[in-house]
Protein backbone atom coordinates (compact mmCIF):
# COMPACT_ATOMS: atom_id res chain seq x y z
CA UNK A 1 0.00 0.00 0.00
CA UNK A 2 2.87 2.21 0.49
CA UNK A 3 3.88 2.18 -2.93
CA UNK A 4 0.09 2.96 -4.14
CA UNK A 5 0.30 6.13 -1.72
CA UNK A 6 3.41 7.63 -3.22
CA UNK A 7 1.91 7.62 -6.39
CA UNK A 8 -2.00 8.41 -5.99
CA UNK A 9 -3.81 10.41 -3.61
CA UNK A 10 -6.47 8.65 -1.17
CA UNK A 11 -9.39 11.40 -3.19
CA UNK A 12 -7.96 10.80 -6.31
CA UNK A 13 -8.28 6.58 -5.65
CA UNK A 14 -11.61 7.33 -4.55
CA UNK A 15 -12.73 9.02 -7.29
CA UNK A 16 -11.75 6.12 -10.16
CA UNK A 17 -14.10 4.41 -7.93
CA UNK A 18 -11.27 2.04 -5.93
CA UNK A 19 -13.05 0.65 -2.91
CA UNK A 20 -10.45 -1.30 -1.34
CA UNK A 21 -6.64 -1.21 -1.31
CA UNK A 22 -5.20 -3.73 0.61
CA UNK A 23 -2.19 -6.03 0.03
CA UNK A 24 -2.37 -9.34 -0.80
CA UNK A 25 -0.43 -11.14 1.88
CA UNK A 26 -2.94 -9.51 4.02
CA UNK A 27 -3.85 -11.38 7.53
CA UNK A 28 -6.87 -9.56 7.89
CA UNK A 29 -9.80 -11.41 8.58
CA UNK A 30 -11.23 -12.63 5.56
CA UNK A 31 -14.89 -11.44 4.59
CA UNK A 32 -17.53 -13.46 5.34
CA UNK A 33 -19.32 -12.73 1.88
CA UNK A 34 -17.66 -12.95 -1.58
CA UNK A 35 -17.67 -9.73 -3.05
CA UNK A 36 -18.08 -10.76 -6.76
CA UNK A 37 -20.01 -7.45 -7.45
CA UNK A 38 -16.18 -6.33 -7.75
CA UNK A 39 -13.43 -6.07 -10.04
CA UNK A 40 -9.94 -6.84 -8.78
CA UNK A 41 -6.42 -5.54 -9.77
CA UNK A 42 -3.29 -6.85 -7.93
CA UNK A 43 -0.03 -5.19 -7.67
CA UNK A 44 2.51 -7.39 -7.10
CA UNK A 45 6.28 -7.38 -6.77
CA UNK A 46 7.61 -10.52 -8.64
CA UNK A 47 9.04 -12.00 -5.29
CA UNK A 48 9.01 -15.75 -4.15
CA UNK A 49 6.48 -14.44 -1.19
CA UNK A 50 4.22 -12.24 -3.05
CA UNK A 51 3.69 -14.46 -5.97
CA UNK A 52 2.72 -17.43 -3.36
CA UNK A 53 0.63 -14.72 -1.63
CA UNK A 54 -0.92 -13.78 -5.02
CA UNK A 55 -1.75 -17.82 -6.04
CA UNK A 56 -3.24 -18.65 -2.33
CA UNK A 57 -5.88 -15.34 -2.98
CA UNK A 58 -6.38 -16.51 -6.14
CA UNK A 59 -6.97 -20.18 -5.06
CA UNK A 60 -10.14 -18.43 -2.97
CA UNK A 61 -11.07 -15.51 -5.02
CA UNK A 62 -12.95 -12.97 -3.21
CA UNK A 63 -13.67 -10.65 -5.94
CA UNK A 64 -14.92 -10.86 -10.00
Amino acid sequence: MKMVSLVVSQTEIISKQVFIVEPVDSKAKPSKAPMNHLKAVCLVRPTPKTLSSLESALKKPKFK
